[in-house]
């Protein structure tokens, strides 16, 4: 439970700063019901990111309706803009 309390606050925290920085341009992660963003995982993610990746598709979908796509990295693009490291 505390783990999970934990998990909870760092992603509050997180998208508390994201809301209140400036910023040059809008990024959707959904838009009109659709997903226009995937998570990407690595590619033997550790115990702590496996549930971080579960906690962000959960709370993406509760907050949109929307469960986006996990991919692990082989499977994206090189071109993918922003990242988390394990």
């Amino acid at each position: 439970m505390r783990c999970r309390v934990q998990t909870v606050s760092i992603l509050c925290a997180v998208f508390g700063a994201a809301y209140s920085l400036p910023c040059a341009g809008q990024v959707s992660l959904v838009r009109d019901g659709e997903a226009r963003a995937v998570i990407v995982r690595a590619e033997e993610p550790s115990e702590t990111s496996r549930y971080a990746v579960q906690e962000l598709v959960w709370h993406m979908k509760r907050a949109t309706g929307v469960e986006l796509e996990v991919l692990p990295e082989s499977e994206t693009s090189t071109d993918v803009h922003t990242r988390t490291s394990d």
